[in-house]
């Protein structure tokens, strides 16, 4: 265990206090604090331990990670969490119980199990949000490795005239792994042309590309991902959607001009979303995200937030336009604040 991953077991144990449990079953979140992202491991952390419940073959693993000092490693067995919490209610070292990753009806049944009202809590997931040196160089890498897709994709699409959607998408994926990358995002990578771009998360059809195509991949690189967007408008039909695009595609770098630190959230997001108005547009998704262990983690850039950007937050910045049934228009990249500014990586 590092020095790295010690500190932040000791910020969450602060930040939980006394007679406070957090429940942690999202295995990022696990993996975050200890480097082990065990099959159905549970950890229980509170102000005075961590406990870390894993299957008897990651417990054997576990040995090579010298967890012993800071986190108490036992096998999971059938009802061994909920006998541990129940326990720790009974001799009056909980009082409050919190989870990180269950909602709805296995919430409801984690409440029958144990007896007690369990609270939501994104303590970890805030936590992530302020990359270390080495996340980011991760990032960094995973981001290389993605604008070689990016070049690929142009590439293909000026060259090739008779290919489809879901072909180039697997030269692209299969290019990329063969670059280093882990793995891309869980349905693969987004991509499409003419109307079917018009839908935001549109996947890869058999449909010939011979129009404007949006392509939207990430690389991964040990553990952590990237994130991109690009509009390639060279073959489209219609002219008036390479305006569309250099509106978007200038609209994103001046959004990532305007960030830095200390700066609210909501006021980048609200920004664009007028501009996008005044275009006779609408954007229908947020602005962006944060990115790192998940593709998709905190902070939310939307009208909403009301956290600040903070130096060494990952985060894309994507503004789109759609149209239905005509096509889809989007930019994006994955950026970090470093020195007061957002910075592409």
């Amino acid at each position: 265990m590092t020095n790295i991953q010690k500190n932040r077991i000791r910020n969450i144990k602060e930040e939980i206090r006394e007679k406070k449990a957090l429940l942690i079953y999202n295995p990022k979140n696990l993996y975050y604090l200890c480097g082990i992202e065990g099959f159905g491991a549970v950890g229980l952390l509170t102000s005075e331990k961590f406990t870390l419940f894993l299957n008897e073959n990651d417990y054997e693993l576990a040995a090579d990670k010298n967890l012993a000092h800071e986190v108490r490693v036992e096998i999971y067995k059938k009802g061994i969490v909920k006998d541990t919490v129940k326990e720790g209610l009974k001799k009056g070292k909980i009082s409050e119980i919190f989870v990180d990753n269950i909602y709805g009806e296995a919430l409801r049944n984690l409440e029958n199990v144990i007896g007690r009202r369990i609270e939501i809590y994104d303590v970890v997931e805030r936590a992530r949000m302020l990359k270390t040196d080495d996340e980011i160089e991760n990032i960094r890498k995973a981001c290389e490795i993605a604008r070689k897709g990016i070049k690929l994709a142009r590439k293909i699409y000026l060259s090739e005239k008779r290919i489809s959607e879901h072909n180039l998408a697997a030269e692209i994926e299969y290019f990329m792994k063969r670059q280093g990358s882990e793995g891309t995002f869980e349905d693969g990578i987004l991509l499409a042309c003419g109307k079917n771009a018009a839908h935001i998360h549109a996947k890869p059809s058999d449909k010939i590309i011979d129009d404007a195509m949006l392509v939207d991949l990430g690389a991964k690189f040990s553990n952590y991902f990237s994130d991109f967007s690009r509009t390639f408008t060279e073959r489209a039909e219609d002219n008036e959607v390479k305006k569309h695009a250099e509106f978007i595609e200038n609209l994103e770098r001046t959004c990532i001009d305007k960030i830095y630190t200390g700066m609210k959230i909501s006021e980048i997001s609200k920004f664009a979303d007028k501009k996008i108005e005044e275009n006779g547009f609408k954007l229908l998704h947020s602005l962006g995200h944060g990115v790192g262990l998940d593709v998709h983690e905190l902070p939310n850039i939307n009208n909403n937030s009301e956290t600040e950007f903070a130096e060494h937050t990952v985060f894309t910045i994507e503004p789109g336009i759609y149209k239905a049934n005509r096509f889809g228009i989007r930019f994006e990249d994955t950026c970090v604040i470093k020195n007061g500014k957002a910075k592409i990586l």
